[in-house]
């Protein structure tokens, strides 16, 4: 979201979202037992990654429909949305990725580490995956980036999400519906067990 039309407020969402987070892992680490009615409430604290869902979905969609409502645009700039898409989450990601790839080699270059830590059962075809954002039966060498591939995939989906709000709401309404209701099958892939969230961020 451009500092043009920045609302003020969704940094402080997003600081929700962390702190949600970051309790619900606290607590799941924690093998004090009883729990208190506070650990009960906190474990919950993973739907701070639905708040991250929503937020994307906001994020992507506000610039959008303000330029398309409110500044004259006709059309949706499809190659101009997929290279600030790329060029805004690709290369930090691949920078990320790179740093946390040579802190591993190094702890194991040093001697450190255990025989069973995730370095030495990470292999090409996760690395490969992994940069591609394919998460399909893939070791993560950070866990916390499996939300990656989902937003991701959701980029493609989500221009013809937005023609749908656009043209008709209510059509909107029922894919979000289906998705909802398609979220609980006990089948159900990541990706449509997070997309109510991201559509309601839309």
């Amino acid at each position: 979201m451009t500092s043009k039309r920045r609302v003020a407020y969704i940094d402080g969402l997003r600081a929700i979202a962390v702190l949600l987070v970051v309790a619900h892992h606290a607590v799941v680490a924690s093998a004090a037992a009883p729990r208190s009615l506070l650990d009960n409430v906190l474990k919950h604290g993973n739907h701070g990654v639905d708040l991250f869902f929503v937020l994307s979905g906001f994020c992507l969609s506000y610039p959008t429909i303000a330029a398309l409502r409110h500044e004259g645009a006709t059309l949706f700039d499809t190659a101009r949305y997929a290279a600030h898409r790329i060029v805004r989450i690709v290369p930090p990601y691949w920078i990320a990725y790179a740093v946390i790839l040579a802190f591993f080699v190094t702890i194991l270059k040093l001697g450190f580490g255990r025989p069973d830590a995730m370095p030495y059962y990470y292999s090409t075809s996760d690395f490969l995956k992994q940069l591609f954002f394919i998460d399909v039966h893939t070791q993560f060498l950070n866990g916390s980036f499996w939300t990656l591939p989902i937003e991701f995939r959701w980029y493609f989906v989500f221009p013809v999400l937005l023609y749908v709000w656009t043209r008709s709401p209510v059509w909107f309404l029922v894919i979000a519906a289906a998705a909802l209701g398609l979220s609980y099958a006990p089948a159900s892939i990541a990706d449509v067990q997070a997309l109510p969230a991201f559509m309601l961020g839309i």
